[in-house]
């Protein structure tokens, strides 16, 4: 087996197994109460109907642990959920949608979340590859921007500044454009850029229709994992 084929399964090994969920909050304090363990914590966000339940299935090798719904907002609570072994080394927890069909409380309670937990190490901005940014998008990269230049000045009230990422899903959709989905995607990148340049500058393509040649992965779930992998020091 080679080194690359080696790291492959190594990585695969920490999701794929037989992950469970853990709690539902729908307030920060029931969550500083909760005895999690100190393990590197990893949150998905995005816009409501944006495929992030269809996606973290897929991160986790699972079809139905997290709840997926044709019907925008499904989400209200932030949902932790972690592989069940007996070294599990990370929880990756499930946000409320924003934009349009997201709620105020939601937001505080999300907000709140990310601006005082110490073991969250990053946030996955999930952002659909055929709509482009948003407003609501770019309003939350900002809030990111700010928090994260707010951290890194202030490392006494943050000890881990948390770093963000943006995820495109649904890729197919663009790819099937042919030569406008390279602009289109170059055109999110630079946005994002200038919006928030604290931002991690690579942007992960995903598709949970697609499936890698000679592999049983969804485009982009390796590298999303390898992603979680080196921001929480998995390996």
């Amino acid at each position: 087996m080679s080194l690359s084929s080696t790291r492959v399964r190594l990585v695969k090994d920490i999701f794929c197994s037989h992950p469970t969920a853990i709690a539902q909050f729908n307030n920060y304090d029931a969550i500083k109460q909760y005895p999690f363990k100190q393990l590197p914590e990893f949150l998905f966000s995005g816009r409501a109907n944006v495929g992030k339940s269809s996606l973290i299935n897929e991160l986790l090798a699972t079809k139905t642990l997290v709840r997926s719904s044709s019907k925008p907002g499904a989400t209200k609570t932030l949902n932790f959920y972690q592989p069940d072994t007996l070294d599990p080394k990370f929880y990756l927890v499930d946000g409320p949608g924003y934009g349009n069909r997201g709620r105020p409380e939601w937001g505080k309670l999300f907000m709140t979340y990310a601006t005082h937990r110490s073991t969250l190490r990053r946030i996955f901005i999930l952002v659909n590859a055929s709509h482009g940014l948003k407003e609501s998008d770019k309003l939350m990269l900002q809030d990111f921007h700010s928090l994260a230049l707010t951290s890194t000045a202030a490392l006494s009230s943050r000890v881990f500044p948390f770093s963000f990422q943006i995820v495109l899903t649904k890729v197919d959709e663009v790819l099937k454009r042919k030569d406008a989905s390279s602009e289109l995607l170059q055109s999110i990148q630079s946005e994002v850029h200038k919006l928030a340049p604290t931002c991690m500058p690579n942007m992960i393509l995903t598709s949970t229709k697609i499936t890698v040649p000679g592999s049983d992965s969804k485009l982009g779930i390796h590298e999303l994992r390898e992603c979680i992998v080196e921001a929480g020091t998995l390996l």
